[in-house]
């Protein structure tokens, strides 16, 4: 006998809503998890919004079956299937690729058998069809609550705290000498008094221009040569974690980042009782397969891999004010000062001038930042993201509340950017030139820090895990190649040591050819990929404009120590991780990976 169809072609849009509610909870409920530290308010609305959408789409799809349960289950199950399949395992093939074309028929056949099989359930109205469902929902929502709040909450950690509580701002894109600190005429009264209450590093070197293996070297004390991370959108892997040893000291442990490289899908969230990397409006809603599959085949923005200051601000203040009271260690990560440069004064600046020949700006960037004409226009821009940076350092320091003083605080930059210098505009991640190779490094710990101390000598900014340890009082049983500067921010004689940065020398996501630099002595030395060798003489050169290799009457010892120097760096190497082909898309909108031609 044939199947009887309810009245109306929409007769199975709520059986089939109900069905597409009840997958919102379950996806919620499986990806749910502490680290998140979603509140119960925010559980709530992200399960509303699961619940909302999955109910839309399936009534959509009742509407579409036409009354036929079996065609509707087979929707249903393959839709979800080929869009998961698509999101998850295959987002970066394009659209034509066979592999794609194929994979999406296979998955959505497989889904569509069950479900058609399954189908005649949606048509049952019964107890206990209504029943299981109930039951089912209910389990779900039991489900994503115990799973967010595991182990009983955050704050979990009793007694006396073994070393005081840290916090690390990270200011993503700043260079050294576009803030007041170090001399630029620029409103940034939080770092103004942040250097006058704690030390200031004149000279630190990032040990890489990108945002990842930047900020894996700062906080595990190891080089991207020795850690093989040398690339945006490259796992981490089992590296030592600086706040590891602080949470194994009895501290509670937060992240709160602010862009797309620094992801806890590629480890950053190992030995974090939080780590919120969520750039979407609604906490948790970007984790769901709708909005990720809209926002990643459809929008292609970079508006979800990277978020403001005032929204980190939105989830970081909240936190640290519930847990001041108790020993923590705290990274809050700003990115507003990476391009394109859209500061929240930005109408005080008047129109983008657009006359004359377009700066040649990155591919990422909009078309219509691309069409600016004028580099002060931009200069001023990327100060304007500067002072919103510095306001929301102020307002992390006002969330420390009572505690301030007894909290060390270290602000430093991942690297800074090229504005004009050897003809890049506006961007960073090519080369190792200082302009995106010196940073801003401020300390502030009362009683452990001289207050207005400066130390003039050259230190790499992968010596901040093993000062942070130090400041802390903390074993530090890790083998790091960066150094303890207690002793310096103390106002003990300065120790130089040579800086060595490597990074890509072309946006190749799969096998990028690595540029190295080693700055010692006053000089540099850069190992291409191809084997050429430059030197530069910072002191008499510091804008490096000239390649002593370059000149005929290149003293002969220059040539000698040039060529130690490269040997060096030869010897250094880079084991190369695989990269998360996944993120392609995500790398690709904000410029680290060039899209395939």
């Amino acid at each position: 006998m044939g199947e009887t169809r309810p009245a109306g072609a929409s007769g199975l849009a709520v059986p089939c809503g109900a069905l597409g509610a009840l997958l919102g909870c379950v996806e919620v409920a499986v990806r749910a998890e502490p680290r998140l530290g979603l509140s119960d308010a925010d559980l709530t609305v992200w399960l509303a919004c699961a619940v909302a959408m999955g109910a839309a789409a399936g009534a959509v799809v009742g509407v579409l079956a036409r009354g036929r349960p079996r065609v509707a289950g087979a929707l249903l199950a393959a839709g979800v299937a080929a869009l998961g399949w698509r999101t998850e395992l295959a987002l970066n093939l394009p659209a034509r690729d066979p592999r794609m074309l194929l994979g999406m028929a296979g998955t959505g056949l497989a889904g569509a058998v069950p479900g058609a099989l399954a189908g005649p359930w949606l048509r049952a109205r019964g107890p206990w069809v209504r029943g299981a469902f109930l039951v089912a929902v209910l389990g779900c929502l039991i489900t994503a609550w115990l799973r967010s709040h595991a182990g009983g909450g955050v704050v979990r950690r009793t007694g006396e705290p073994r070393a005081p509580s840290v916090l690390v701002v990270t200011l993503d894109t700043v260079r050294r000498d576009r803030i007041g600190p170090y001399g630029h005429d620029i409103a940034t009264p939080t770092l103004d008094r942040l250097a006058r209450e704690g030390v200031v590093f004149d000279d630190a070197v990032a040990s890489a221009p990108i945002t990842g293996p930047s900020h894996l070297a700062m906080f595990t004390g190891r080089p991207p040569v020795r850690t093989g991370v040398v690339a945006n959108g490259t796992p981490i892997g089992p590296q030592p974690l600086v706040w590891e040893a602080f949470r194994a000291a009895g501290h509670v442990t937060a992240g709160f980042v602010a862009g797309f490289p620094v992801h806890g899908r590629f480890g950053w969230a190992r030995g974090m009782d939080v780590y919120d990397d969520d750039f979407g409006d609604v906490p948790g809603l970007e984790r769901l397969l709708l909005p990720r599959a809209w926002n990643q085949l459809i929008r292609r923005d970079p508006a979800r891999r990277e978020r403001a200051a005032q929204a980190v601000l939105a989830r970081a203040v909240p936190w640290i004010r519930a847990h001041r009271d108790a020993p923590f260690f705290v990274w809050v990560h700003l990115y507003d000062a990476h391009g394109p440069y859209h500061p929240p004064d930005e109408a005080e600046l008047g129109p983008p001038p657009r006359r004359g020949s377009p700066l040649r700006l990155p591919r990422a960037w909009p078309a219509a930042d691309r069409g600016i004409t004028s580099p002060g226009w931009l200069a001023m821009a990327y100060d304007g993201e500067i002072r919103a940076v510095d306001a929301a350092i102020g307002a992390l320091l006002e969330a420390l509340g009572p505690r301030r003083d007894d909290v060390v605080v270290a602000v430093l930059s991942d690297h800074g950017e090229s504005l004009g210098e050897h003809d890049v505009w506006f961007d960073h991640g090519d080369d190792l030139y200082d302009p995106v190779l010196r940073v801003p490094w401020i300390v502030r710990a009362p009683g452990r820090a001289t207050p207005g101390l400066r130390i003039p000598c050259a230190v790499g900014t992968l010596d901040l895990a093993p000062t942070l340890l130090g400041l802390a009082g903390l074993p530090d049983t890790v083998d790091r190649d960066g150094t303890d500067r207690t002793a310096e921010l103390a106002g003990a004689p300065c120790r130089p040591e040579g800086v060595h940065a490597t990074t890509v020398a072309a946006r190749d996501m799969d096998a990028p050819p690595l540029l190295h630099a080693l700055r010692e002595d006053g000089t540099k030395t850069v190992l291409g990929p191809d084997g050429r060798v430059s030197h530069y003489d910072l002191r008499a050169d510091p804008f490096e404009r000239v390649d002593l290799l370059a000149r005929p009457d290149a003293a002969p010892a220059v040539r000698a120590h040039a060529a130690a120097q490269a040997e060096r760096l030869r010897g250094t190497g880079a084991a190369r991780r695989p990269q998360d082909a996944g993120a392609r898309s995500e790398l690709e909108a904000l410029g680290y990976v060039e899209p395939p031609r």
